[in-house]
């Protein structure tokens, strides 16, 4: 299918105009409406922009090359003891995701990056936060996913997340999550922590500091600023700034920062969020399912 997107953010790394679908400025009704318009009345066009953003996505956005990402930052962070050499044992992961296994985004964008690890050797284990009441259909997801971490032989740990009252509730599960993840990397080896998102990370960042793990900061997005677009939060109020100043915190304390795409490296790249610090900030954006 042909696809129209607003000239922001990440889609302008996805959309080429003309190519892989059509940009109009954000909040222009009327070039929406051309754009729209446009490819109701050329069909060809239509088709031929579906079928090349089609093309794109599979090239670009396949799980198979996140997974090759994934493993040159992991190398890159243990001197690349293992790279190109299948016979050599792999450092175990710790993957930490504030999502619990029946969401929907930890079935696109978590599993299939953490079965094609462990197809690779390496072992994972999977530490996520779980809030079953929540989501219609979510005791069945959970079970889905807990076969396919069965089948893939990726180690499971749950935790319960709490809701409110929302600044403490953070802060207990945050605390949970350095107990859970400190007998973890004690137990089993664990060299490498890979936080997904900000509250995981604020873990990641405390077993760096007290085991000595390596602390990948798979940051995704810029949460405050999305916070404020959403209009949760105010830009310049409190949780806004201190959002803001753990953000930098986190950055500058990361072996490998992980984002979505080449403007949030650009951004971050110039002080004051990373100030000195001279890790490697990679770009991994999300993939498709297949």
């Amino acid at each position: 299918k042909p696809v129209i997107a607003t000239a922001v953010g990440g889609n302008v790394e996805v959309v080429e105009p003309g190519v892989s679908g059509l940009l109009v400025p954000a909040q222009d009704a009327a070039a929406l409406g051309n754009a729209i318009m446009s490819l109701l009345s050329d069909e060809p066009l239509a088709k031929r922009l579906g079928r090349q953003a089609q093309e794109l996505v599979q090239r670009r956005f396949s799980a198979h090359r996140m997974v090759k990402e994934y493993v040159a930052t992991y190398e890159r962070l243990l001197d690349g003891s293992t790279l190109g050499n299948p016979t050599s044992s792999k450092s175990p992961i710790l993957y930490i995701s504030y999502n619990g296994l029946g969401e929907p985004l930890v079935h696109s964008q978590v599993l299939p990056y953490l079965r094609g690890l462990a197809a690779l050797g390496y072992p994972i284990t999977l530490l996520t936060y779980e809030r079953s009441n929540e989501i219609p259909g979510y005791s069945e997801q959970q079970r889905r996913a807990l076969r396919q971490l069965a089948e893939s032989r990726i180690r499971w740990c749950g935790l319960r997340y709490h809701k409110s009252p929302s600044f403490m509730a953070t802060l207990y599960d945050v605390f949970c999550g350095c107990m859970r993840a400190a007998r973890l990397i004690v137990f089993s080896g664990i060299r490498v922590v890979h936080a997904r998102s900000y509250v995981p990370a604020l873990i990641g960042y405390w077993a760096k500091r007290i085991l000595r793990t390596k602390f990948v900061f798979d940051m995704r997005g810029m949460m405050a600023d999305e916070y404020v677009d959403a209009g949760t939060w105010r830009r310049g109020g409190p949780l806004y700034r201190l959002a803001k100043w753990a953000e930098r915190w986190l950055l500058h304390g990361a072996d490998e920062t992980v984002v979505l795409t080449e403007r949030i490296k650009e951004h971050l790249e110039q002080p004051p969020a990373c100030g000195t610090n001279s890790h490697r900030i990679t770009v991994i954006p999300c993939c498709v399912d297949e």
